[in-house]
């Protein structure tokens, strides 16, 4: 969630707004049996932040937390649903919610680092 509110703290500096939406993939796999199981089950969520100027780093990382663990919790309504509903124009050079993603790819190093070794 840092290195969120880092990057829309960023995006807000460079493009001078103070209302940025930032998509994000999430798995997709909220329950365990779904782990094992082969297949794209991936959604993207549209995290919605406000990261105004005067603002303590501090207290927007709060907001953050919250918009993100709020996203969290409805991972499982579809993106093309939420565009749907939304009613927004579409234009097929774009997405039609956000112009910036942030991807972060959980990986275990100790699995990596043994499997290099052998």
């Amino acid at each position: 969630m840092v290195l969120l509110a880092a990057y829309t703290a960023f995006l807000s500096r460079l493009s001078g707004q103070e209302d940025i939406i930032v998509g994000s993939p999430i798995a997709g796999r909220p329950h365990k049996d779904l782990e094992t199981i082969l297949g794209m089950f991936v959604n993207t969520l549209a995290l919605r932040t406000r990261p105004e100027g005067g603002k303590p780093f501090v207290q927007y990382l709060q907001e953050v937390r919250e918009t993100a663990l709020e996203a969290f919790e409805h991972q499982d309504y579809p993106f093309e649903e939420l565009v749907d509903k939304l009613e927004l124009t579409r234009d097929m050079s774009r997405n039609p919610v956000f112009d910036a993603m942030l991807v972060v790819q959980n990986m275990i190093t100790s699995d990596c680092i043994f499997m290099i070794c052998k």
